[in-house]
């Protein structure tokens, strides 16, 4: 298969029109007619990430974030971005993106966060124009009435993460749940307005939380990549199921292990 038939066979599955205006997905790096036999799946495009798919024999490099977001100056290899166009160009090593589109997907990172921990969706947070697809969503749970301290738990342990800070009162109910993947800040009111009254986000800023809390909503923040990175698995067995390709989900821990972390 040529990455040109790789990029067609998903365009039926999660396609380009759903990213956001302001994103930058599909073919990063390489050249639309190179083979591909096997796929490899990271969060992250990095040298490190490039390296370990050349080792494990893949071709393509998918992965969630862009690796470019705004034109380059230059391609100083001193700089991470050159570096690793350079490492993968010189292996032969497409990089391919699906960022807002993955994100937005009636598959994607928000229902696959849901579905983790038995949420079930009633509503899109911001719907598409097409319907098929939104950013967002909002859920209850039927069968149980977690309070934000039990939800807190409840994600820490199903999503693998290191921490979660919620902001409320422990023992408040859940209720109503918006989740937004990734930096979802921006979203609280919008969350408030369907009359959630909890939101699951990350990278959300002070004065975020603090309106929000000023609202009676409760926060729950987490590890942005650790809360993308639980739908890794869901778009490695679409990529096999859809295009009949081998693909290798690259080890979370070492798309983070470049960054000391240190959790008290």
């Amino acid at each position: 298969m040529k990455i040109r038939d790789f990029l067609s066979g998903m365009e039926s599955r999660i396609p380009i029109r759903w990213s956001e205006e302001w994103d930058n997905c599909g073919l990063m790096v390489g050249d639309q007619n190179w083979e591909v036999q096997k796929v490899a799946l990271a969060l992250d495009a990095n040298e490190e990430a490039v390296l370990k798919a050349s080792e494990e024999g893949c071709q393509l490099l998918v992965v969630h974030h862009p690796l470019i977001y705004q034109p380059l100056s230059n391609l100083d290899l001193q700089n991470s971005v050159p570096r690793t166009i350079y490492a993968a160009l010189s292996r032969n090593i497409g990089i391919v993106s699906y960022h807002t589109n993955w994100d937005k997907s009636p598959e994607g990172v928000n229902v696959c966060l849901a579905e983790k921990i038995g949420l079930s969706v009633t509503d899109l947070l911001i719907p598409s124009h097409d319907g098929q697809s939104g950013m967002g969503l909002i859920g209850e749970f039927v069968h149980m009435a977690p309070t934000i301290e039990d939800l807190s738990r409840m994600i820490k342990s199903e999503w693998d993460l290191d921490w979660v800070r919620f902001y409320g009162e422990a023992q408040a109910p859940a209720g109503k749940i918006a989740i937004c993947g990734g930096s979802g800040g921006e979203l609280w009111q919008r969350a408030y307005e369907m009359e959630a009254q909890t939101f699951i986000t990350a990278d959300m800023k002070y004065h975020q939380i603090m309106s929000a809390l000023e609202k009676e909503m409760c926060i729950i923040c987490i590890d942005h990549g650790e809360m993308e990175w639980v739908s890794m698995p869901v778009l490695g067995a679409i990529i096999s199921e859809h295009t009949g390709l081998e693909t290798k989900v690259l080890d979370r821990r070492r798309d983070l292990q470049r960054i000391p972390v240190f959790t008290l």
